[in-house]
């Protein structure tokens, strides 16, 4: 079978090489698409291929300066491959013990990607419930954390009725709310709105609750239980809206302590015509002395231009 299929495939090379050589001449590439394509009906196999590297020189022939001689050699080399391929097919079928139809196959196929997507979908779902039933830590630690927000605001709005005893329409007002239903609905509120904690939203968490734990602010507590302040509100006031009446007028009677130094003028220095400013020229300036070296050393006096405000020392 080799020596038949390298005679057959060397009369056909033989003829192609004499066409090229002769600038294509029609007897010449006629004898050759022959030989090609009476080589369609020989019996070839992969390792008949292999062994005598027919397949190789087949390839170059497609890239033959003749047209009909590439065309035979395609043609060829195509019907080759599907023999090939169809043997193997057939090998296999014969060591599984089963042939099977393309249909069958083609079945069998989809049954498979069926069943490999369907088990992929499950362990997803697997995953998805485990990862729902199993929170992680970071909502566990965020949870208690809530809860702990919620208990210290529910402890706090519950000091609202023993503050308010002494005036009974306020006593009945605050009867008629449940601490425990308001500390919930401003802790929902302020989770909401103070996302995501960043410096400012921290600062903004911590000055609402201390202002509403501070024993000197009962204002604050008494207006968010009876609903003069919603929840809403209360997340959007301001530090100075939070405080108690007693730490507003403190801030008020600093803020007026600073802005009566600020308003005080500067008394002025007394100057000398000892220096002259480099700066400016003129010799209007004052100067104090201070003993920066050791003590058997003159002072140091330092300098400053009244006209320019331009400083040395000397």
């Amino acid at each position: 079978m080799e020596k038949k299929l390298v005679t057959l495939f060397g009369a056909a090379k033989k003829a192609a090489d004499a066409a090229a050589a002769t600038n294509r001449s029609e007897p010449e590439v006629q004898r050759c698409a022959d030989a090609l394509k009476h080589l369609q009906a020989f019996p070839v196999t992969y390792d008949l291929l292999v062994s005598t590297q027919v397949g190789k020189s087949l390839r170059h022939l497609k890239k033959h300066p003749c047209e009909k001689v590439q065309n035979a050699a395609s043609e060829l080399l195509h019907i080759w491959k599907q023999k090939i391929v169809l043997g193997k097919e057939t090998n296999g079928n014969k060591r599984n013990g089963s042939k099977l139809s393309v249909d069958e196959k083609f079945q069998k196929q989809t049954s498979d990607s069926n069943a490999v997507k369907s088990g992929c979908s499950t362990a997803k779902e697997k995953k998805a419930t485990a990862s729902i039933r199993k929170p992680s830590h970071a909502d566990q630690a965020k949870d208690s954390m809530r809860d702990k927000i919620r208990k210290d605001l529910e402890k706090a709005l519950s000091r609202v009725a023993s503050e308010a005893a002494d005036d009974e329409e306020i006593t009945d007002r605050v009867k008629a709310r449940d601490p425990k239903q308001v500390a919930a609905s401003v802790e929902r509120v302020m989770f909401e709105k103070l996302r995501p904690m960043g410096v400012a939203e921290k600062r903004k968490h911590r000055s609402i609750m201390f202002n509403m734990s501070d024993e000197k602010n009962p204002d604050l507590r008494r207006r968010v239980l009876i609903g003069e302040v919603t929840p809403e509100r209360l997340a959007t006031m301001t530090p100075e809206e939070l405080a108690s009446d007693e730490r507003r007028q403190e801030n008020e009677e600093i803020k007026a302590k600073f802005m009566f130094k600020c308003e005080v003028p500067e008394k002025k220095k007394g100057t000398t015509d000892q220096f002259k400013c480099s700066g400016c020229g003129k010799s209007n300036c004052s100067y104090h002395q201070m003993q920066t070296r050791s003590a058997d050393e003159p002072m140091t006096t330092y300098v400053t231009c009244a006209e320019c405000n331009k400083r040395w020392k000397c």
